[in-house]
């Protein structure tokens, strides 16, 4: 009896020793099902969403208990399938010319996870460098950025193309030129072949001056990335902005010689062509950039702009139009069309452009300078004066109160410009007081505008009326303007000989007609100017009235253009009154 007592007490006592010791145990391996479901969906994860669930079953398995490698397990698998996340949002976030807008919502996202990435598996290295990327973006956290591409640094050992990319980086979020041009040194001797660290220090040079650096770091870029042409474009473009020409089309040519059939490297090349005023290679580099794209407007653009400049109007309007087929709606095409009217003396049609401009957009300025100086051009005056009437009367009122010397400048400018056309306007009109009044009032805004000094001199010794006459002062204005032209324009030649006929000094006179007439540029100019040369062999003077045969509807819009001015011309006085 007593033995049998005593093994009963044993085997309870055994049993009560062993209880507490198998709860535990039991309760560290409950997450273990979480754990392996966890790396099951890693291993077939194929969406963010995954990623996210992985992360979640990793910490549930670490709430429901875990020995102590299963821990160190999931923390790794939680650090890994969040890196991963961040990574794939990077991915998105980082991509050359095609970041998505929705990008700042991808870096909260990747930066939430990548705070208890570090926290999970502080040496994560690769976590630190995308931290500090992300926070060098527009509207990052600079100093998170600069801590946490310090720890990258400090935690990166063994591994030179990684060092190097975190030098890289370090370099771009620096203020400090010498530290950034220090760290993209180290960067690219640790790793030569750190596109990116070339690349920048390539820029780096330029934006310093130091050209030759910056091309052999370019070259070095292009020669390390042969196949990238959108390398070889910001070489040649950085070159262009150096001037050094020559150099940007040896870049265009090795381009061309990667891939051939691409048009935009032509219409590249065409460009730095342009710029050294090779118009003819360029119209023929702009040609096989439009054969292999037959959709490249631009180029159809910049080419019809040189044929304008070559005076070949016909093939001009042929690519005008149809950049306007593959782009409707394009202002540029309107507008270079319209000079491409107004070089055909279609000015009907030019305005027809402008007009469609100034209806989409009535608070432009430039159309509506325009559309008055086409009207003028087509003989309708007094529709001129009609759109630069108010016009003037805005920008008189805008100069009042510029908002800084720039658009003081820009104001002058533009309302010198409509005072001279006004006044061309009035001078056709036969409207002398008021020419005179216009171009008097655009000489004090632009007092070298030769353009005006001609116009004012020529009215002041031609008008026929004869108390508007001053031939001292049309000569002084011809002078200015002949000095400011070197005496090479043929018309302005002309003024001062009218200038010289109304003081009566006919000598002189002829003599500058002369001249006026050896420089005519086509045989309409020389005719013209013969007519005056021959009235000063007769020792008289010149006297001009340019009233035009106005067409109807311009006699009727020039009455009611009177009408609207004497409207706006009481209201100012009533202003002032009050």
């Amino acid at each position: 009896m007593p033995f049998g007592w005593i093994n009963h007490f044993w085997c309870t006592l055994v049993i009560a020793l062993l209880l507490p010791a198998t709860s535990p145990l039991h309760a560290q391996n409950e997450g273990d099902a979480d754990l392996e479901e966890a790396f099951d969906l890693k291993i077939n994860a194929t969406s963010t969403r995954d990623l996210d669930q992985v992360a979640s079953l990793c910490e549930s398995a670490i709430e429901k208990g875990l020995d102590e490698d299963g821990m160190v397990e999931a923390k790794q698998l939680w650090a890994s399938a969040w890196y991963e996340y961040a990574d794939q949002m990077g991915k998105q976030i980082f991509v050359p010319g095609q970041q998505d807008r929705r990008w700042r919502v991808y870096r909260r996202e990747a930066l939430n996870r990548l705070k208890k990435v570090v926290e999970l598996s502080p040496d994560t290295s690769d976590a630190y460098l995308l931290i500090a990327r992300l926070n060098g973006l527009p509207g990052g956290d600079k100093a998170a950025a600069n801590e946490a591409i310090e720890k990258a640094i400090e935690k990166i050992t063994d591994d030179d193309a990684k060092l190097s990319k975190a030098l890289f980086i370090r370099a771009s979020l620096s203020d400090d030129s010498d530290s950034r041009l220090a760290d993209l040194n180290q960067a690219i001797k640790i790793d030569p072949t750190n596109l990116d660290a070339i690349r920048i220090r390539g820029a780096f040079y330029l934006q310093n001056n130091q050209a030759d650096k910056a091309i052999e770091d370019f070259k070095l870029w292009l020669d390390n990335d042969k196949e990238n042409l959108a390398a070889y474009y910001v070489v040649a473009q950085s070159l262009v902005a150096m001037q050094k020409f020559d150099e940007a089309i040896e870049i265009l040519d090795k381009a061309a010689e990667v891939k051939p059939n691409e048009s935009r490297t032509f219409k590249e090349r065409a460009r730095v062509l342009i710029a050294q005023e090779k118009q003819e290679q360029a119209i023929e580099d702009l040609g096989k950039a439009i054969k292999l794209n037959g959709k490249d407007f631009e180029a159809m653009m910049l080419r019809a702009s040189l044929l304008l400049d070559q005076e070949k109007l016909d093939e001009a309007l042929g690519d005008v139009n149809k950049a306007l087929e593959l782009q409707p709606g394009l202002i540029g095409a309107y507008r270079l069309r319209s000079f491409i009217y107004s070089a055909q003396e279609n000015f009907a049609k030019a305005i027809e452009d402008i007009q469609t401009l100034a209806d989409d957009d009535p608070s432009n300025l430039s159309f509506k300078t325009q559309l008055a100086m086409l009207y003028n051009a087509n003989d309708e005056p007094s529709k001129s004066v009609k759109i630069y009437s108010p016009l003037i009367r805005q920008l008189s009122r805008d100069l009042e109160s510029p908002a800084n010397d720039a658009q003081q400048e820009a104001f002058e400018t533009l309302l010198s410009s409509a005072l001279r056309g006004r006044g061309d306007a009035y001078l056709s009109l036969s409207k002398h007081k008021e020419a005179i009044a216009d171009y008097e009032e655009a000489l004090e805004l632009s007092p070298e505008d030769d353009g005006v000094l001609n116009n004012l001199a020529w009215v002041l010794a031609t008008s026929p009326e004869d108390e508007l006459r001053d031939g001292q002062r049309s000569v002084d204005y011809a002078l200015s303007a002949c000095k400011l032209t070197d005496y090479k324009e043929a018309h302005i030649l002309s003024t001062l000989a009218s200038g010289y006929a109304e003081m009566g000094d006919f000598e002189k006179a002829r003599e500058w007609s002369t001249k006026a007439v050896e420089l005519a540029g086509s045989d309409r100019q020389k005719e013209s100017l013969s007519k005056e040369l021959e009235n000063y062999k007769k020792n008289q003077p010149w006297r001009e009235d340019q009233k035009l045969e106005s067409k109807e509807d311009d006699k009727e819009d020039d009455k009611e253009d009177d009408k609207e001015d004497d409207k706006e011309d009481d209201k100012e006085d009533d202003k002032e009154d009050g």
